[in-house]
């Protein structure tokens, strides 16, 4: 079944795939094109069940939503894979409801280049992962983009084989301050391939750590300012949970008081090119100065003409 171009198709249950050598898809294509499945009944929908295969692809802006309780990708001896793409592009589960990804079969939900999927009906909503003993679960987030483009109370790994994004990483600290720099270390995340460091304030990237090294040292920093990060474990599922965030504030600058100011005369000008010297060496490695201003007299040269 396919969708397109502005079309809205009303269904009842969902029932894709099912039976050995059975193929069932629906391609949700376009902004406007939306599917509302179990327009009207509320019970279980089920994809890929008993040796059969079942793709449903919503992309370019399309939508689906579902009132499924649950809704099972991968049932029992099946296959079935459904693949989010393109910002604007959604699927909603619009009612409290356990969308189950991997039930007793193989299930894998892909969320691709700015999509979203919305199971947050309700504070007993959730997503399962590998549900029953033999199945298989993977959530797959686009490269780009991270664990937070799927809107859901909690995502549970069953009993069966989970692959999913990173948990949040923990026991982020600090450690080495100084004027200029912070060194930041968390604990390891088995089986991640590297780590995303951000900016607590605005969320910006600040780091791609392409192994499972956990610190990071920031430099290029300015004396006596708090710094607040947070770290994101990545794997062949994507960029996981966020941690905790951190702060820690870098080492004040040393001061240095000048209490004399030159007043006048030739002994004046060499005292001024001397402070001028210490004064540009002190911005140069970041001292404060301060000036007690026991004479303020601006100097004058004599030289006329």
């Amino acid at each position: 079944m396919n969708i397109l171009n502005g079309a809205n198709v009303a269904s009842e249950r969902t029932v894709l795939g099912v039976g050995a050598g059975a193929i069932g898809s629906v391609l949700v294509d376009g902004a406007g094109s939306v599917w509302n499945s179990h327009a009207t009944v509320i019970t279980d929908g089920y994809m890929g069940s008993a040796g059969g295969v079942a793709t449903i692809t919503i992309q370019n802006g399309a939508v689906m939503n579902s009132r499924a309780t649950p809704l099972k990708i991968g049932e029992t001896g099946g296959t079935a894979v459904v693949t989010v793409r393109g910002k604007g592009s959604q699927l909603n589960m619009t009612v409290q409801s356990n969308l189950r990804v991997g039930y007793h079969g193989a299930g894998t939900l892909n969320v691709l280049d700015g999509a979203v999927v919305n199971s947050n009906v309700g504070p007993d909503s959730k997503i399962t992962v590998g549900a029953l003993a033999g199945s298989t679960g993977t959530i797959n987030i686009g490269e780009g983009y991270t664990i937070d483009v799927i809107n859901t109370p909690t995502i549970v790994a069953g009993l069966g084989t989970v692959y999913l994004p990173p948990n949040p990483p923990t026991g982020l600290t600090s450690s080495n301050i100084s004027k200029t720099s912070i060194s930041w270390d968390w604990d390891d995340i088995e089986g991640v391939t590297g780590y995303r460091v951000y900016n607590a304030t605005d969320n910006a990237l600040l780091a791609i750590i392409s192994s499972a090294t956990s610190n990071w040292t920031q430099d290029l920093l300015n004396p006596n300012t708090t710094y607040s990060i947070y770290v994101r474990g990545v794997n062949d599922q994507g960029v996981g949970y966020a941690s905790i965030s951190a702060s820690a504030t870098t080492e004040k600058s040393p001061e240095i008081v000048i209490d004399t100011l030159p007043s006048s005369g030739a002994s004046a000008l060499s005292q001024v090119v001397a402070m001028c010297k210490i004064i540009s060496f002190c911005l140069l490695c970041f001292y404060n100065l301060k000036f007690t201003n026991r004479q303020q007299h601006l100097y004058q040269s004599d030289k006329k003409g």
